[in-house]
């Protein structure tokens, strides 16, 4: 079995020969015959160098290798070369043997990374574009994608809840992504108090909160768990829902019995 390897590329489906199985067959094996390098031979008692993407080719054999008929293997060249995929050496080598190359083969196998890099940007009419298509597999593009929209895990309702109740900035909210992933460092059992410091944040930021991964991160919001002292009413002051004691005299039913009857 011979080492390396081929690029095939996933758009030479759309190729119009690609509906041609037995032209697209040999396609495949012109491209896993041809040298990867140069190679110098013996040919007819002389040195004979065939170059990288080329190969010296007999019918016989081929058809041997491929299962194709003789008539099959003419086709197929015939199509290729006119697809500009492949062209014969005008030079027959003998009566049964011939020189076969891959055109632009740097594109189908490269000698180093950096050649890889080079060959995606030539294009050939086998690819059909396809050496547009990003180098990353569509399947790690398509998990990185979901990961982002799962951003918090088992905790994205309880963010979904916090982040309600935050107070917005000039009537929106924004950063919502990184306030999610700080919200994941946050241990379920503060979120309770989470809840408090924001509701008091809420009323002490005069409608100019900081983003919310700010307020979330290296615990700032601690520091708003207890209402600071301008939100805590001050000596004789109500409290919210409370009634002064002038209000309450004001409720009052007094009745004859001396009973007093405090109104709702």
């Amino acid at each position: 079995m011979h080492r390396g390897y081929v690029k095939l590329y996933r758009k030479g489906i759309e190729h119009a020969l690609f509906k041609r199985p037995l032209v697209w067959h040999f396609w495949n094996y012109c491209l896993l015959r041809a040298n990867h390098v140069d190679k110098e031979i013996e040919f007819q008692g002389k040195p004979f160098v065939v170059k990288r993407g080329s190969f010296i080719m007999s019918l016989k054999n081929a058809s041997e290798d491929t299962g194709l008929s003789v008539q099959n293997i003419r086709s197929a060249i015939k199509s290729l070369c006119s697809f500009s995929m492949l062209e014969k050496s005008t030079q027959q080598l003998t009566k049964q043997a011939t020189l076969i190359s891959v055109i632009k083969y740097d594109a189908y196998q490269s000698l180093d990374e950096e050649g890889n890099k080079a060959s995606n940007k030539v294009p050939t009419k086998c690819q059909q574009s396809a050496n547009k298509a990003p180098t990353i597999n569509n399947n790690v593009k398509n998990y990185k994608n979901v990961k982002k929209k799962n951003i918090c895990g088992k905790n994205s309702e309880a963010f979904e809840r916090w982040w309600k109740i935050y107070p917005k900035r000039n009537g929106r909210r924004v950063g919502k992504k990184n306030a999610a992933l700080q919200f994941e460092k946050i241990p379920e059992s503060e979120w309770q108090e989470l809840k408090q410091a924001t509701e008091n944040y809420a009323k002490e930021c005069n409608g100019l909160p900081k983003d919310a991964e700010r307020f979330l991160k290296k615990d700032f919001w601690k520091d708003f768990i207890k209402p600071s002292e301008s939100t805590k009413p001050r000596n004789g002051e109500k409290k919210d829902g409370e009634r002064s004691l002038e209000e309450l005299k004001a409720a009052a039913t007094y009745h004859k019995d001396g009973s007093i009857t405090l109104g709702e």
